[in-house]
């Protein structure tokens, strides 16, 4: 890897003048965003009859070939991890990082399999190291972050801000657990409805029924109640967990001079708003949905999963 340049966490906004030029104005290009990293890459050619002795050479670990990873480290904590396909070229190559640290899944109505490792907040101005490994090469560097020289900012200030969005990122990661646990549940709940459908005790069919209805109220508190009607449109008297949640998110991470007061209500509302959905999601769980599983069970089905209680970590 070759010595990175100095990255600056820059700041955009809209250019005064036409906000839209389409063929008729000419528009410069910006400088790319993120630190950039350049390296030589020399792919390894693995064959049947060396692996044998890779193998061999690392004992209990194997090492793989079929990709490159670049760690950021803030001196001994692991902060990002980047992954991506062995190039299929020898030569320089390039890498950019986005000046971020690992973040948390997004709560989401459908249940995914993430392939590589979420983005989170953005890292503070400082000195980090890069480790660039292929197999079993490794090469190191450091790489310094600075804020962007147009705009003073207060290293208070940022520190408040870097430790209220972790605050934040917590506030996701529980969100996204018990967004979870109601979806596998509801997954369950369908799949029984669909195997009872030709059950003679209908009764059994409704309690699914019932069941996948109250699941889908308590979504609704996070994610919104689906609105059916045609354009622009919005309910300003229910506003959902995930809208508390942005709304603090996005002011926070945009103050440059730390937080207001106006932050500090946005994160209390934001805080409030999932901690009473939270409770009516354990509720659920201890009450309706236990009940459910063991009138279910009692037929002989065995698809439930063990059951969480979610808190907002202190």
């Amino acid at each position: 890897m070759f010595t990175p340049p100095t990255a600056y966490q820059a700041a955009y906004q809209q250019p005064t003048g036409s906000r839209f030029g389409g063929d008729a104005l000419f528009n410069g290009k910006n400088r790319g965003n993120g630190a950039k990293f350049s390296f030589y890459f020399n792919r390894k050619e693995i064959t049947k009859k060396n692996l044998k002795k890779i193998e061999s050479e690392t004992k209990d670990s194997i090492i793989k070939w079929d990709s490159i990873r670049l760690k950021i480290y803030d001196s001994d904590r692991l902060i990002r991890t980047l992954k991506k396909k062995t190039p299929k070229e020898n030569g320089i190559h390039t890498w950019t990082w986005y000046m971020d640290e690992k973040g948390t899944q997004s709560p989401s109505k459908k249940l995914r399999e993430l392939k590589r490792e979420p983005s989170g907040i953005a890292v503070l101005a400082g000195n980090y190291t890069a480790v660039l490994s292929y197999g079993d090469q490794v090469s190191k560097n450091r790489i310094t972050i600075e804020n962007d020289p147009r705009i003073i900012k207060s290293q208070e200030a940022s520190l408040e801000i870097y430790e209220t969005l972790k605050e934040m990122e917590k506030l996701k990661e529980v969100t996204s657990n018990a967004v979870k646990q109601l979806v596998e549940s509801k997954k369950i709940a369908l799949k029984f409805k669909e195997r009872l459908s030709n059950h003679t005790n209908q009764e059994d069919v409704k309690k699914c029924k019932d069941i996948i209805e109250k699941i889908d109220k308590i979504l609704a508190l996070y994610f919104g109640k689906e609105d059916f009607r045609q354009g622009i449109v919005r309910n300003p008297l229910e506003v959902s967990v995930i809208e508390r949640y942005r709304n603090a998110n996005y002011y926070i991470s945009t103050r440059q001079n730390g937080m207001t007061q106006t932050e500090h209500i946005l994160l209390e509302q934001a805080k409030e708003a999932l901690s009473d959905a939270l409770k009516l999601t354990n509720e659920f769980f201890k009450n309706e949905w236990t009940n459910y599983q063991l009138k279910i069970e009692s037929i002989d089905f065995t698809d439930f999963k063990a059951i969480e209680t979610f808190e907002i970590k202190k």
